[in-house]
């Protein structure tokens, strides 16, 4: 996706991703489960983002389960991702990506893309990891849960895609909001230090 980078970031529309796997490794895990929360035109969240259990096609260990409260037997009849790599490919299209340490979310869409033979995604990304430690450098630590209490913003499922994309998306708007008071508004600027 090509981006005007000088343009103002509120003449853009997000999609703040979040995905659950069955652990830390991009050849060997999966994606249990993804959200997409949009963000039309810098501030305003849609009210109807995308959210979905997958099959990851192999076993949910014990300690996900744990954290995630995720099992095998509730992915078990949901579509793997080749069944909605299309359609998720079309409703990220024109979009910048946000995510919370985007690397890991990005790196498993982009190898879950790869195992169905689809280009990875070539939109612009912003980090939100980044952005936190860039505007708070002093703050105990930057995940998400510690950023979220840091806004008062509640998390009414953490661990979970939908919940985890939710106050990613709230926290992104007050992190852009912050941005533009430091005269911080082109997308070049926001990726200079987020991207």
């Amino acid at each position: 996706m090509l981006c005007d980078l000088k343009s103002p970031i509120q003449k853009f529309n997000f999609a703040v991703i979040d995905v659950e796997t069955t652990g830390l490794s991009l050849s060997a895990d999966r994606i249990i489960e993804i959200a997409v929360v949009y963000i039309d035109r810098g501030n305003k969240i849609d009210t109807d983002p995308y959210s979905e259990l997958l099959n990851p096609g192999i076993p949910i260990p014990r300690n996900i389960t744990d954290i995630t409260g995720i099992t095998t037997g509730q992915t078990r009849k949901a579509r793997q991702f080749k069944q909605i790599a299309d359609e998720l490919k079309r409703s990220l299209e024109h979009r910048i990506l946000v995510a919370h340490n985007s690397s890991f979310d990005l790196g498993f869409l982009n190898a879950e893309f790869k195992r169905c033979r689809r280009k990875p995604l070539s939109n612009a990304v912003l980090c939100t990891l980044k952005m936190s430690r860039h505007f708070f450098p002093d703050l105990e630590n930057h995940k998400l849960g510690t950023l979220a209490d840091f806004f008062g913003i509640k998390i009414k499922k953490q661990h979970r895609a939908l919940g985890d994309a939710l106050a990613t998306a709230e926290i992104f708007i007050k992190l852009l909001y912050l941005a533009e008071k430091k005269d911080i508004t082109r997308l070049s600027q926001i990726m200079e230090i987020a991207g």
